[in-house]
């Protein structure tokens, strides 16, 4: 049996009767198994996490993100974390007994769907890009939000699915796959955002530091300290001996079965 990891993240962290909503409406698809549902009030962000086989994971995507996209208003939007939309991003994640091509053409195909329901330009990254420089998730997201209406006027950026017209209450969402990776947090004992960015410049690969790490600098109001927020990538899990069979098994109990 192929399962699909989906780890959709929402620009929302600050309501949870909405990311409820939205769990709720992941959760009328059969086939679903949730493994996780957090929100963060100063990343204003949730993440879920769910898997099945890719036709319920295909399914509980959209049921998901259109969820999302009837209550989240980017216009009203603030937070720490980069975006770019309601559905900021959409990654698809091959585990037991599915490949990259199998991600892929469920990354493409939600694409396709969840743009032309709610009219939102889509871009794909990942192994699932079809452009090399659309690849960088964070090359797709520079310059956020605010920047999406001149953005896509560019010829480099015009939307992989859909107009290049921007959608001012959802923007814009990225569509991926990839093989897993780990999100890592550091907390400082200072409320320096400066210090916090200093680090992440240094330690991150784009910056000249360590390979197969992205690192960003944010401030958490809410606990008056400075974060540096990281991913180890999918190349650095590799060196590291984690395969997606491991990863499933340590990470995923819940998926252990399957």
């Amino acid at each position: 049996m192929k399962i699909i990891e989906c780890v959709p993240n929402f620009s929302e962290g600050r309501h949870h009767d909405k990311v409820e909503d939205i769990v709720a409406a992941l959760q009328t698809v059969p086939g679903i198994s949730l493994l996780n549902s957090c929100l963060d009030a100063d990343h204003n962000r949730s993440v879920v996490t769910f898997l099945g086989a890719p036709g319920p994971v295909l399914a509980g995507a959209l049921a998901a993100c259109n969820k999302a996209c009837e209550i989240i208003d980017m216009r009203l939007h603030k937070g720490e974390h980069p975006r770019i939309g309601a559905v900021d991003v959409v990654p698809f994640v091959p585990l037991a007994g599915a490949t990259m091509e199998d991600a892929v053409d469920i990354a493409h195909r939600f694409g396709w769907n969840f743009a032309e329901r709610n009219h939102i330009p889509v871009y794909f990254y990942g192994e699932a890009a079809l452009d090399l420089h659309r690849k960088n998730l964070a090359e797709i997201r520079r310059g956020g939000y605010e920047r999406l209406r001149d953005k896509m006027k560019q010829a480099a950026w015009r939307p992989d699915v859909g107009d290049a017209a921007f959608n001012e209450r959802s923007g814009t969402t990225a569509v991926g796959a990839r093989m897993p990776l780990i999100a890592f947090n550091v907390n400082l004992k200072t409320s320096d955002k400066d210090i916090a960015r200093t680090i992440a410049g240094t330690i991150r690969e784009s910056g000249g530091g360590l390979p197969h790490v992205k690192a960003i600098g944010i401030f958490l109001e809410s606990r008056n300290l400075a974060q540096v927020s990281m991913n180890l990538t999918p190349e650095y899990l590799k060196i590291k001996g984690f395969t997606k069979e491991r990863i499933l098994e340590t990470h995923m109990p819940e998926a252990a079965g399957y």
